[in-house]
C-alpha cells in the first residue's frame, strides 16, 4: 500500500465496516494493519507524506490514544501535510478525550468528509 497525491488519510484500522472503506481514496494509518487498505504507521512519528499533499485526513476515536503532550504537534503535522483547502474531520467521544462538555455545548452532524 502507498500513498499517493489522490490519497485520503484515515488515522486508525479501516476495516470494510467503515464508511469510508466504500471511497477508495481512503488509506488507514494504524498500528496494527489488517485489511489492505491499511499502513503501519505510529502517529507518534511524522506523517509520510510531503507538505501540502493531503486533500482529506480522518481522525476517528483514536486521539484520546496519543499523549495528551503529543496532540498540539500532532495537531501541527495534519496541518503540514493538509494541502490548500484541505479538510481535517475530528471524531471523538467527548468525556474520554476532554472530559465534561462545556455549557452551550451543541454538536455538529457529522458526515464522510
Amino acid at each position: 500500500m502507498s500513498i499517493t497525491e489522490d490519497s485520503y488519510l484515515y488515522f486508525g484500522n479501516l476495516g470494510k465496516t467503515e464508511p469510508q472503506y466504500g471511497i477508495p481514496n481512503w488509506i488507514g494509518l494504524c498500528l496494527n494493519p489488517r485489511y489492505e487498505r491499511e499502513m503501519l504507521h505510529d502517529l507518534n512519528n511524522p506523517l509520510p507524506v510531503p507538505d501540502g499533499s493531503v486533500k482529506k485526513i480522518q481522525a476517528q476515536d483514536v486521539m484520546e490514544h496519543i499523549p495528551k503532550e503529543r496532540v498540539p504537534s500532532l495537531f501541527d503535522e495534519i496541518y503540514r501535510a493538509l494541502r490548500v483547502g484541505g479538510i481535517f474531520r475530528l471524531s471523538e467521544s467527548w468525556p474520554r478525550l476532554f472530559g465534561q462538555r462545556p455549557a452551550g455545548f451543541k454538536w455538529i452532524p457529522a458526515g464522510l468528509c
